[in-house]
């Protein structure tokens, strides 16, 4: 009896901690999107700045196109907070079929600023000869796959290192990003997908979050192994799908 007590007794903790982690998820959507609207308005005030910039700069000015990608990478981030926020709140995506490298690469050319700023190198991509077809939101896998290369950029000491690849494994897309940071400790990686748990004084503890929130809205999984000292691997995995006919 003393046994099937302590069964049903470690189930309701089970079943308690899931409940509050989902709760949790909920409060993080809510929370980004009220944060979300702040962000919108500043990159609408910096849009209309820089259009108007434009337009006051003669064709073939040498500051025309920095003010061109400055307005491209305005849309973009525009895009990318509305996308990642409507899988945060709702879990739900609108999908299409889609070749992942693409994705990857320009996720992974979006942090690249962030690893020259810490003074690490994130090696170039590795994928796959085959195109690695998944039926996804491709703004939302981007800020997944942005997350996760983010989260190794900030995790290491100048001189570092970062991968990441994609590869086709049996049913699945395989992603896998891996950092030469500190590593996360044991403690830590119990709670590193905890909505707002985070180790940096100035982080959001939802990077990750949800990261994990857009791959199960896709049907994937992720998962994250680490050792103390000798960095940190990342794997994500998404159901292939045929290539389009």
């Amino acid at each position: 009896m003393a046994a099937a007590f302590n069964s049903m007794t470690e189930s309701l903790r089970r079943s308690l901690a899931e409940l509050s982690k989902r709760q949790a998820l909920a409060a993080a959507g809510e929370f980004a999107a009220s944060l979300s609207h702040e962000v919108r308005n500043g990159l609408t005030a910096v849009r209309v700045d820089l259009q108007r910039a434009e337009e006051k700069t003669a064709e073939g000015a040498p500051s025309r196109p920095l003010i061109a990608r400055a307005l491209e990478n305005v849309k973009r981030l525009d895009g990318t907070v509305t996308g990642s926020l409507r899988v945060a709140r709702s879990g739900r995506s609108p999908r299409r079929r889609l070749d992942l490298g693409p994705v990857v690469a320009a996720a992974a050319q979006n942090a690249e600023s962030t690893f020259t700023e810490h003074g690490a190198t994130l090696i170039p991509l590795t994928s796959s000869s085959t195109p690695a077809w998944v039926l996804g939101d491709a703004i939302a896998l981007e800020q997944l796959l942005l997350n996760l290369l983010l989260n190794a950029a900030q995790a290491m000491e100048p001189g570092g290192r970062a991968s990441v690849t994609v590869e086709i494994d049996g049913s699945d897309v395989r992603i896998v990003v891996t950092d030469t940071g500190g590593g996360i400790s044991p403690e830590d990686l119990e709670h590193v997908l905890d909505p707002f748990f985070s180790t940096k004084t100035d982080g959001t503890g939802l990077g990750l979050p949800i990261a994990r929130q857009i791959t199960t809205a896709h049907g994937g999984s992720l998962k994250i192994e680490s050792v103390p000292g000798d960095g940190t691997r990342v794997e994500v995995r998404l159901p292939l799908v045929a290539a389009p006919s």
